[in-house]
């Protein structure tokens, strides 16, 4: 009841954080939309089947996009946080960055996850002249647990930023760098590898082949996919925890220092 009732508390942070920076998150929704937008006409219309690719296209996104959101938002906790004495608000209370993450995650999946999928079916529909609720003709079983894995991807991603940010001398630029290699599995489909299953190195991937799988278009058949989710799930959610503990620690032993 202890642990519900903190989660709960987290919650609520989590809660006015947004509306702190709601403006920040509409801009935010707005930018990434039309970037993927921008990426989205050029291989449709260059494809021979536009909607297959578009299918192919906006859960990939998606997937990227909430592994993104897990790296910047660790580093958020360690680089702007720091500045403005949040990081220690927050230490001082007993949480490090696995509680903050966890406190922003209903907004993030919300915004970064079912909001951006529903603007990007809706204006991608619009060029191809196809149904503009395609996006919600998914298998439900499917696109629910695709959704709840982007969740386990965001406190994967954030655990790793942070203990690449308390370990090493890693600057926000990098983290820039790092938005690049989760893109293998995402926006680049597994089945497009000569060893498909590697893919899943990369957490997003297997979020954004359920959401493939709930519109048919996945290279992998649904039960094997279900039966990874099983396994690569908890193994993600406890990988991902391990290294904020780690983080944590470190934070504990050699302190933090503001960086660019």
């Amino acid at each position: 009841m202890k642990t519900f009732t903190r989660y709960l508390r987290l919650l609520y942070v989590g809660g006015v954080l947004a509306r702190l920076h709601l403006t920040s998150y509409l801009a935010w929704i707005i930018n990434g939309v039309f970037w993927s937008i921008i990426l989205i006409i050029p291989a449709s219309y260059l494809s021979p089947n536009p909607v297959i690719t578009l299918k192919l296209l906006v859960p990939g996104i998606i997937g990227m996009s909430l592994a993104s959101t897990g790296l910047w938002t660790g580093t958020e906790f360690l680089r702007w946080m720091v500045h403005d004495g949040l990081t220690d608000m927050f230490r001082e209370n007993g949480m490090g960055v696995y509680h903050y993450i966890v406190c922003t995650l209903p907004v993030d999946l919300l915004l970064s996850g079912v909001v951006s999928l529903a603007l990007l079916g809706l204006v991608s529909s619009g060029f191809y002249g196809i149904d503009p609720v395609w996006w919600l003709r998914g298998d439900p079983l499917l696109m629910t647990l695709g959704l709840f894995t982007l969740m386990v991807v965001e406190l994967f991603y954030g655990g790793l930023a942070g203990y690449l940010y308390t370990k090493t001398r890693l600057s926000s630029s990098w983290t820039g760098i790092l938005q690049i290699g989760v893109t293998v599995g995402t926006v680049i489909p597994a089945s497009a590898y000569p060893l498909p299953y590697l893919a899943f190195l990369n957490p997003a991937s297997l979020s954004a082949e359920l959401l493939r799988a709930s519109y048919g278009v996945s290279g992998f058949l649904s039960k094997p996919l279900m039966l990874l989710t099983s396994v690569l799930t908890p193994t993600y959610l406890l990988v991902g925890w391990v290294l904020s503990k780690k983080c944590d620690e470190l934070i504990a032993r050699y302190g933090l220092e503001y960086r660019m």
